[in-house]
């Protein structure tokens, strides 16, 4: 802990050693319950930076259930879009949905073909609806002076299709706005994927049916910190 870091603390205001404070996977130092900031003193730079958390999961093991918790126990103002698939029937196909947080639900990918469609394995992506909403959604959001915190739930191969999103995806990463994305065990095989579990400056938590509970409160606790304005510039 720096000196700078110690003078803002209450309880050990001016310690020259402090043992109440713990690093998170990432390299990304955290305070204790003690921690209590000293509002009189200013606060450095580094303390108000920003967050990129990757939930790395099976599919259908409660990752969307777990951001939704998340942002709903922040408060945040928040962007992005979360993914449900809805089972079909004898006679309808299943599919995969886009929910938005600006409102709207959109069909992403389905089993049966449509025109203009991408096939990928047994399903058919709809590259239109990516490019055209979903990329100028988070465009918005890294440049929204509201928006706190950009969900990517999940970040899959479907989206994936599209260059431009994965261009976007990246984007918010670097942008100064605190992000929480997931990702399904399997899509890491994924060249792109696999790169962002790797990113020096994204904390990844593998989600399992062991910790699912612990996981909301530890990434609650590393988002909760208000991210600063950043010099990092995304590409247009």
């Amino acid at each position: 802990m720096s000196y700078d870091e110690r003078k803002l603390c209450v309880m050990c205001a001016w310690r020259g050693t402090c043992n109440l404070k713990y690093s998170m996977p990432g390299g990304v130092a955290l305070h204790c319950t003690e921690f209590t900031r000293d509002v009189t003193l200013k606060e450095p730079e580094e303390e108000i930076r920003k967050r990129n958390v990757l939930i790395v999961g099976p599919r259908e093991i409660g990752k969307t259930t777990l951001v939704r918790t998340i942002q709903e126990q922040l408060g945040r103002n928040t962007d992005g879009y979360y993914t449900r698939s809805v089972r079909g029937g004898w006679f309808r196909p299943s599919v995969q949905e886009l929910v938005l947080f600006s409102g709207g639900v959109k069909t992403l990918a389905t089993a049966k073909a449509a025109p203009g469609w991408v096939r990928l394995g047994s399903q058919y992506v709809d590259v239109k609806l990516v490019e055209e909403t979903l990329v100028p959604l988070l465009r918005r959001a890294i440049d929204s002076e509201h928006t706190e915190l950009i969900v990517l739930d999940e970040v899959s191969k479907l989206q994936c299709v599209s260059e431009s999103f994965r261009q976007r995806v990246v984007d918010c990463i670097t942008s100064h706005k605190n992000v929480l994305a997931t990702v399904s065990v399997g899509d890491q095989d994924d060249d792109f994927l696999h790169t962002l579990e790797s990113r020096s400056d994204v904390t990844t938590f593998h989600m399992g049916y062991d910790n699912r509970d612990q996981l909301v409160e530890r990434i609650q606790f590393m988002l909760a910190s208000r991210p600063g304005p950043s010099s990092i510039k995304p590409g247009s």
